[in-house]
């Protein structure tokens, strides 16, 4: 078969091919056990090529690619693009109930596994091989032509969706994105974060572009974080919630000062975290990065040397990026040319997702004096209670800047009296003891009284989901199942 490298040089695997022709002796990725340089890792990639076009995969076919905290797994990655298939990344530690529904929305034939020790859901390849599940060929679909991913969101708003990326535009993206955030001298990234999650995706591909050394760091654990930071590390990538976990280290000065590029994203960073971590690592230049899997990310910036002004915003649009807030529900909407093709075999979500030709985000905004835009909420998440429509986010911020609490998750519950009553979850510094009416008298004086929590849980710390960060839907089952944690 003829590889999709040969049909169109606006490809990734062409230019990760050509980073590693320029930087064959330098390193590309670690993990705990493994280093690979650059010819190495593209030595491998090419072996894997090998096997998928020795198989009848067709060109534009989605693969299921399994990736988790390896080295190698960029290899399988490389390899199917390589190929002219398109990219399916699945976490290995998936249900298969997950992995089964993926394969049959994708309709995927085939499965790549470079780490064999460890299996997705069953399913067993070497470093070496691909594995065909079965026989029958996916239909041809014009929204695959040329597309690099498919990558189903994490389905914070209902089931995941699968977002399709041309190769082109996303290569465009990470470009910008690059031209955008670079700075001068060498390129050790430490990355925490799963590479299923579209953000450590355009982290580590960025690395790559430029011949910098992603270093895995995956599970997060404050300490080992916090040990890895001291390894001549230039840059790193992380979700606020990892920025609570290393809070007790920092504020103790027991994690050495970081002077490197610090990159939040994800969630929302707010502002009394972000400017700790300012005080705390005065010489760390701190992005806070906001951006959707659908833009292919990074669409709005808070830089370094605006973040004391602009913190708890998500800045001002990225190069490229126009933006307005609708009239009507203020929703923030974005036009941009790096907007995914689609979701796959979902032409009706895909145009409601659409409007005028900008992309409707589902986050609630408001338009600040100084020009930055500051999030207030998610259509999705608001609670109407007793026809009061409240945003979670806003008693998020405000319990969150409480001086004894270091975190806090809201959610809405139904109830029977008021449609919906309101939740939140607040997590208190080590050895700080809550106590219930001081701590709403406290939030009476500073948000009106129908915005108040109806019922305020102490726990140790918040429901987080596969990516790290706090997960609004788990809080909500958890409470509806009665697995709630102490309430005061």
């Amino acid at each position: 078969m003829t590889s999709g490298a040969e049909q169109d040089p606006a490809r990734l695997d062409i230019r990760i091919d050509e980073a590693c022709r320029l930087h064959a002796c330098a390193p590309a990725v670690s993990d705990e056990h493994t280093t690979l340089d650059y010819a190495t890792m593209a030595e491998q990639s090419s072996q894997l090529t090998e096997e998928a076009q020795k198989s009848s995969l067709q060109p534009n076919e989605p693969v299921i690619v399994a990736l988790s905290n390896h080295a190698s797994d960029f290899t399988a990655l490389f390899a199917v693009w390589k190929a002219g298939g398109v990219a399916v990344p699945v976490h290995r530690r998936s249900s298969a109930a997950t992995v089964t529904d993926m394969l049959s929305r994708t309709g995927a034939r085939f499965a790549i596994n470079a780490h064999p020790n460890e299996p997705l859901a069953g399913l067993g390849t070497s470093l070496t091989s691909i594995q065909q599940l079965h026989d029958t060929p996916p239909p041809p679909r014009e929204i695959l032509e040329d597309a690099a991913w498919i990558v189903f969101t994490s389905g914070s708003t209902g089931k995941p969706k699968g977002v399709v990326h041309g190769h082109d535009t996303y290569l465009a993206k990470l470009d910008a994105i690059n031209a955008a955030m670079t700075q001068p001298g060498s390129l050790r990234v430490l990355l925490p974060l799963q590479l299923t999650f579209a953000y450590a995706q355009w982290v580590s591909l960025t690395a790559f572009l430029r011949g910098g050394e992603v270093i895995i760091a995956n599970p997060f654990k404050p300490d080992r974080f916090a040990q890895k930071l001291k390894q001549d590390i230039t840059a790193t990538a992380v979700v606020p919630t990892m920025l609570r976990q290393l809070r007790p280290l920092i504020e103790n000065k027991s994690c050495d000062p970081f002077a490197g590029v610090l990159m939040s994203g994800g969630e929302p960073l707010p502002a009394e975290l972000g400017l700790l971590v300012r005080h705390h690592w005065p010489d760390a230049l701190l992005w806070d990065v906001y951006g959707l899997t659908e833009t292919a990310t990074s669409d709005f910036y808070v830089r370094p040397q605006d973040y004391d002004t602009a913190a708890g915003t998500i800045g001002r649009p990225a190069p490229g990026i126009d933006f307005r807030i609708a009239l009507e529900d203020s929703e923030l909407q974005i036009r941009t040319p790096f907007l995914m093709r689609g979701y796959l075999d979902a032409p009706d979500l895909t145009d409601m997702a659409q409007c005028d030709g900008y992309f409707r985000t589902g986050d609630q905004a408001r338009l600040r004096e100084d020009g930055t835009v500051e999030i207030t909420g998610r259509l999705s998440d608001i609670v109407n209670r007793a026809g009061n429509k409240i945003a979670p986010l806003e008693l998020e911020r405000l319990f969150a800047s409480h001086p004894s609490i270091v975190d806090a998750l809201a959610t809405g519950l139904p109830d029977a009296d008021q449609g919906e009553s309101l939740h939140i979850a607040v997590v208190p510094k080590t050895g700080v003891e809550l106590e219930a009416r001081a701590l709403r008298r406290w939030a009476a004086e500073k948000m009106d009284r129908h915005k108040l929590p109806d019922a305020i849980h102490v726990t140790d710390s918040l429901p987080t989901g596969a990516t790290g960060k706090a997960d609004r839907k788990a809080l909500r089952a958890e409470l509806m199942s009665g697995v709630s944690p102490k309430e005061t």
